[in-house]
Order: C-alpha cells, then sequence, then structure tokens
C-alpha cells in the first residue's frame, strides 16, 4: 500500500505541475527565509559571550538632555569617570577606556587606511582579544605603542615579523608595533584593526590644551569606559555611586551648548548587542526591538506559506473525491 501511495504521489506531481510547482517552492522558501533569520537571531545573541568574564563586564553610559533632540542615551562617558570609580568602589576590579580613532600610516613604501581605538593597559585584562606576539601587561604601556590585528600586519609587512617595526601615521608621528593579535571575531561589538596606548592620546592632549577634554566632566561624547566587576559585587551600590557623581560633577543648569545630564548607569556587555539603542555606538549594533521584529516577520511568512499550501491542498481535494471512492471500495 506504501509503494501505491507513493506511485500515485509521484503521477500527481507530474499531472498537476503548476499547482505542484506552487505549494512546495512556496513552502521550501518559506522555511530556508525562516531558518536563516532564526540563525541571525542566534548569531546575534551570541554577541560578546566569547569573554570569558563577559557577565562581569559593564560599560557606563549617559543619559543626557539637548535642547534640539530631547532626551538621548549615549554609549560614552566622561574620561574621568574611570578614575573616579577605581578610587571610590572596591568592586570594580579594573577599568579600560577607548577613544575611537581613524587614520593613515606609512611603512616603507606601503601606506594603508585603518580604523581602531586608544586603549588602555588594562583592555587585555578585561576582554579576551588573545595576542599572537607581544606581552599583555606592556604591548599598550609606552606611548606611541601599537598592536596589529593579524590581518593588518600581513598587509603592512608580508610574512616578516612586525615587531619592533615602525609606521608613520600621516600626521607625522612615528608608531612602534609592539604585538599581534588574532582579528576581532565577527560575534564581537568591538571590530577594530589596531589599538593604540591611550597615553599616546594623553600626549596628543598636551599638544592642543583642551583639545580632547581628558579632564573634563563635561565632555561626555568621545570617552567608552568599561568596567570589569568582582564576582560578588554590588550593582545597586555601584549605581548608586554613580548617581553621587552625578550629582557632584555635573551642574544642574544646561551646559553651553544647552545640554545636560540626567543620569549615568550601567549596560552589561551581553546587553550592548540587542539592547537599549544609544547614540555613539562603538559599532555596529543591533536594536532590541529588531530581535522582535525577525521573529514576528519569520512567524508571518511561515504562516502565510502554510495557509497558501492548505487552501490549494483543499481547493485540489474536490477532484480527488472519485480517487477516495474507489480506494473505500477497495479496502483502502
Amino acid at each position: 500500500m506504501f509503494k501505491n501511495y507513493l506511485k500515485v504521489a509521484f503521477r500527481n506531481l507530474l499531472k498537476y505541475k503548476t499547482f505542484s510547482a506552487i505549494n512546495l517552492i512556496g513552502l521550501a522558501v518559506s522555511l530556508v527565509v525562516c531558518l536563516l533569520l532564526i540563525a541571525l537571531i542566534r548569531h546575534q545573541q551570541r554577541y560578546d559571550l566569547f569573554n570569558t568574564k563577559a557577565d562581569r563586564i559593564y560599560r557606563v553610559t549617559t543619559d543626557m538632555v539637548d535642547p534640539n533632540i530631547g532626551r538621548v542615551g549615549l554609549a560614552t562617558s566622561p574620561a574621568p569617570m574611570a578614575e573616579a570609580l577605581r578610587a571610590s568602589c572596591p568592586d570594580v576590579e579594573a577599568t579600560a577606556r577607548l577613544c575611537q580613532l581613524g587614520a593613515k600610516a606609512t611603512h616603507e613604501n606601503t601606506t594603508f587606511a585603518f580604523s581602531g581605538f586608544y586603549a588602555e593597559p588594562t583592555f587585555f585584562e578585561i576582554f579576551d582579544f588573545p595576542l599572537i606576539s607581544g606581552d599583555v601587561q606592556t604591548v599598550l604601556q609606552e606611548p606611541f605603542s601599537i598592536v596589529l590585528t593579524e590581518k593588518l600586519a600581513q598587509q603592512f609587512f608580508g610574512a616578516a615579523n612586525p615587531m619592533g617595526k615602525v609606521l608613520r601615521r600621516d600626521d607625522g608621528d612615528v608608531y612602534v608595533v609592539t604585538g599581534v593579535m588574532r582579528d576581532a571575531p565577527p560575534a564581537s561589538h568591538l571590530q577594530f584593526e589596531v589599538l593604540v596606548s591611550f597615553a599616546t592620546l594623553e600626549i596628543l592632549e598636551t599638544r592642543v590644551p583642551g583639545s580632547l577634554a581628558l579632564n573634563d566632566w563635561q565632555n561626555f561624547s568621545s570617552i567608552y569606559t568599561y568596567l570589569l566587576l568582582r564576582a560578588d559585587a554590588s550593582l545597586s551600590a555601584l549605581r548608586h555611586l554613580l548617581t553621587i557623581l552625578q550629582e557632584r560633577y555635573y551642574p544642574l543648569a544646561p551646559g553651553k551648548f544647552g545640554q545636560s545630564v540626567q543620569g549615568v548607569d550601567l549596560q552589561a556587555l551581553t546587553d550592548i548587542n540587542l539592547g537599549r539603542e544609544l547614540s555613539n555606538e562603538i559599532g555596529q549594533v543591533m536594536p532590541g526591538i529588531m530581535v522582535y521584529m525577525l521573529a514576528v516577520l519569520a512567524a508571518i511568512i511561515m504562516l502565510i506559506a502554510c495557509f497558501n499550501y492548505v487552501s490549494l491542498s483543499i481547493a485540489r481535494s474536490l477532484k480527488r473525491a472519485k480517487e477516495v471512492g474507489i480506494r473505500k471500495v477497495a479496502g483502502a
């Protein structure tokens, strides 16, 4: 009987080619689209989980009121915030500040544009970006030290050892290669090609005082502050401390551009992607609302495909009434 059913099914496919194509292709395409959307959602949910300390890493964010656009959440915070938290809160095990950079550099006759961050030496203590060459304790210690990703190092130096070699930036400064690291994983909100020591940024500030405002509590638009908390840290106590720092360093009156700080908060590393939508984001992240939109879209596509399949099958079932009658008479 099973063999007979297979024969009939195959004959029906050949007899009703258009109907079969619409049904099968529609259902197959819908399944593929749904699976792709589910795979995308799962990929986004795995962001930054490669960090072994991901559950203890947080970023300081700022809520600002702008007279033109209203209340805005910023992924950045003032540069002095890290030092204030280290000095005031024993629950903070380490801090790392990042500042975005983009430039061109030349080695001999090879010039490439790249992007990355000025980073403090504690960067490698907090995040798991493995070094191929160099010491994690010293690679970002000295001014004008630069760490290259494996891909960029190959572009500049080919198969040669890049350690100790120099790159001349477009502004004339000379940087010494102190380390080479693995390329950033795709599932990371931090995507970069180079890391330059934060001490370099401090020297650049001395050349044009006030240009980077590294000591200004009112400059909350350029520095990203990451915290590594102790395993037994109290988030409520740390948030209370942030409130105290806000009241101490942020005046209630708007600043010279009419902006005022309304709050300072913590954002978990695993909530940066698929979390709250913030301005001044350090990289490309997907807002959390997009997950719900993609899930709803996948469900709608699947429901439409099922409805289409069932509707066409019911319409065609009338033509099979005679076949069903004969099968019943035959004892099927």
